[in-house]
């Protein structure tokens, strides 16, 4: 209830929030344990908003000097606003006709957050930071804490209090600006469908936590702020959209979620994983073929700096190799075209010096004539400036600035020179029907050459810009991502009208665009993969999967045996390469892939439960459960860091069980008081399957 106009408490048996009649969140506390996630200090900080103000296009509308109209029951507030002061040019103050409503609401253990807005101004309202929480500060003391940064398969963030980025709180005198957790690239945040996997965080020690998701069944673009203050010596975590309220324009967000909760990020996974049921199917129409594939051999033909690294015939050398090796892998062929990899996006041309395109087809059929298959690669994303299509075509369909000028990414993997960047690419707009033209017509030259699938680049998940086109077939401006699934599920359309067999598999791990692809090509699914090199990071793929636990995205630039350990036991597709490295390693990846190919019926029909359920001793060892549509149980194990010895698994839903093993792994494996006892070599790998 409101207190003198000025302050509003709303809770129930689990949650107490009270809130200023400027819509700052100033306590957010769990009821069952004592513990505050919100406790905010002397520096009071909420919501924000964007806009323009004449030409300036960050035009900042604090809540502070903003009072709204209450109305505010047991577990419910509303505040509405009618027009907002701001600081104005040179903080001459100014008010602008932006009708705000927030809607705080307690449903159980949890506060639902929703914004909306009315532009009767002459302003655009370009960016809206809601909800904002400042004052999170330790759950519990003498405990770890953590925060489940979603980046990839995911990441937890140890001690982020420390490790996040710091706002010295001197922009318009501790307000927002300065720099959030970025992943690595660059100034942009944490952005979903992007590099963000999947839009929640989750901030938890090992005794009770706060998940914080967006809910929104038509997953538009959304920031995940994370930084800590050094002013006050607390953190603030919350959400940014861009809606680009237009002069005459409402909008409204979908829902803020969040949960108190015991236990640690599990409890966050599983709320948005029971939210993601409604938006997201958990896989895609997926060719049986590829389904009882362990994972992929990549080779590359022709290297960014244009140099030959192997020809055509490469092809079937890989496949007869891994043949006598007892292997059936799918081969993924990078850098096939004349230009060379990183070069001429998006047109596709087999080089001549290789033999073209009839000696490309005839060594994908001699592939396929004894069984195996071949994968194409291909750009789903980049334009190369310097192409005829860009010229003819391209500049049309890519995303535009707000000055009208194409946003420029690029790639230079120097070998000799110092000179970069020295290969420029324009972004293709998703929502564009030429671009989804273009796709289609990649399909084509891939199915052409007699390919099994393609792999579209950088499609699934890369960092979103807003894009201005004006005819892009988007609201402008927009991220355009809803075009994208759109787009995605047109082109799966189309290639399953051609050749149902036909396997469309898209680079980097992002939960809008799951559904529309057969596999997930992944990138930093392991420590050491990581972008950036940031203090108390550290990958931890089980996030994604349990998520999404029949979601199988694909593991690259694994160096050790400890990460292809990792990526068996989370049962990621490995991809490997027939490099000049380690024989030892290249061995061992031998017999994981080939322990996987006996498996994949069990596989395929198990959902992956990380360590619910089980528990083992001693350190050094790693192990996962999964639990099969049939009603066996599979628990997944590892040694790590060169030691072996033996692994006690406590796993009482198995009264027997039967134990699958990399070659010569296991001295023996016994069960004495309900716990499983396997004598374990250095680096190797088993996994247990039974009732």
């Amino acid at each position: 209830m409101a207190d003198d106009g000025k302050l509003i408490r709303i809770e129930n048996e689990y949650i107490t929030c009270l809130l200023n009649d400027s819509g700052v969140i100033l306590e957010l506390a769990n009821r069952k344990t004592g513990t505050a996630l919100v406790s905010q200090g002397e520096n009071l900080t909420g919501w924000k908003i964007v806009s323009t103000l004449g030409s300036w296009r960050e035009h900042p509308l604090f809540e502070a000097g903003n009072h709204a109209k209450i109305e505010a029951g047991p577990s419910k507030a509303v505040l509405t606003f009618g027009g907002l002061h701001g600081v104005g040019i040179q903080k001459a103050g100014v008010m602008l006709d932006f009708n705000i409503k927030l809607t705080f609401e307690l449903h159980g253990p949890e506060l639902v957050c929703q914004a909306e807005a009315e532009n009767n101004s002459n302003e655009t309202l370009r960016e809206i930071w809601f909800p904002f929480l400042s004052g999170a500060r330790e759950l519990d003391r003498h405990e770890g804490h953590h925060l489940v940064i979603n980046n990839s398969t995911g990441m937890i963030l140890d001690d982020p209090l420390a490790n996040l980025p710091q706002y010295d709180g001197k922009t318009f005198g501790n307000r927002p600006g300065g720099k959030f957790f970025t992943c690595g690239f660059g100034k942009h945040p944490l952005l979903y469908p992007g590099v963000c996997s999947m839009p929640w965080m989750d901030y938890y020690n090992g005794r009770q936590g706060w998940y914080l998701g967006y809910h929104d069944q038509e997953m538009p673009s959304t920031a995940l702020l994370m930084r800590s203050r050094s002013v006050e010596g607390d953190m603030q975590l919350g959400f940014a959209r861009y809606p680009f309220v237009k002069p005459g324009q409402k909008w409204s967000s979908g829902k803020y979620v969040i949960r108190c909760h015991e236990g640690g990020w599990r409890a966050g996974a599983r709320r948005y994983a029971e939210f993601a049921k409604t938006k997201i199917k958990s896989e895609a129409d997926t060719p049986d073929w590829l389904k009882k594939a362990p994972g992929f051999h990549l080779i590359s033909c022709i290297g960014q700096d244009r140099r030959i690294n192997n020809d055509y015939d490469h092809i079937y050398e890989t496949f007869k190799a891994d043949r006598e090796e007892g292997l059936d892998l799918p081969i993924l062929v990078f850098g096939w075209v004349r230009r060379g990899f990183d070069n001429g996006y998006p047109e596709l041309d087999p080089d001549e010096r290789l033999g073209g395109a009839a000696k490309l087809r005839e060594v994908i059929g001699k592939v396929q004539a004894e069984g195996g298959k071949v994968l194409l690669y291909s750009q789903g994303r980049l334009i190369d400036l310097c192409t005829d299509f860009y010229k003819a075509i391209g500049k049309d369909c890519c995303c535009v600035s707000e000055d009208g000028t194409p946003y420029i990414d690029e790639y230079s993997f120097n070998t000799e020179s110092t000179l970069y960047p020295n290969r420029l690419f324009a972004l293709s707009c998703p929502s564009t029907a030429q671009w989804g033209d273009q796709l289609k017509k990649q399909i084509d030259i891939i199915m052409g050459l007699g390919a099994d699938g393609i792999l579209f680049d950088q499609i699934g998940a890369d960092i979103p810009y807003i894009c201005f086109g004006e005819n892009h077939g988007h609201a402008a401006p927009d991220m355009a991502f809803h075009g994208k699934i759109e787009m995605l599920r047109g082109l799966h359309s189309y290639a399953a009208g051609k050749d149902g067999g036909f396997a469309i598999i898209g680079e980097l791990i992002c939960d809008a665009f799951l559904q529309d692809l057969d596999i997930t090509h992944g990138y930093a699914t392991q420590d050491g993969e990581t972008n950036p090199k940031v203090d108390g990071i550290h990958v931890l793929s089980d996030i994604y999967r349990y998520t999404f636990p029949r979601h199988r995205p694909s593991c690259r630039m694994c160096v050790t045996k400890d990460d292809y350990s990792k990526a068996f036991v989370n049962g990621l597709v490995i991809e490997h390469y027939r490099r000049g490295g380690d024989q030892e390693v290249y061995d061992y990846v031998v017999g994981l892939q080939k322990l996987r190919a006996s498996l994949m019926g069990f596989y395929n029909c198990s959902d992956f439960v990380d360590e619910e359920g089980i528990s083992y001793q001693p350190g050094g060892f790693t192990a996962k459960h999964y639990i099969c549509d049939d009603g066996r149980h599979g628990v997944a194990v590892a040694s790590l860091s060169g030691k072996g010895g033996i692994v006690r698994i406590d796993a009482p839903f198995m009264e027997t069980a039967d134990l699958h093993m990399v070659g010569g792994a296991v001295a023996e494996i016994k069960k004495e008081g309900g716990v499983f006892q396997i004598e374990l070599a250095a680096h190797s790998a088993v996994i247990l399957i039974g009732r």
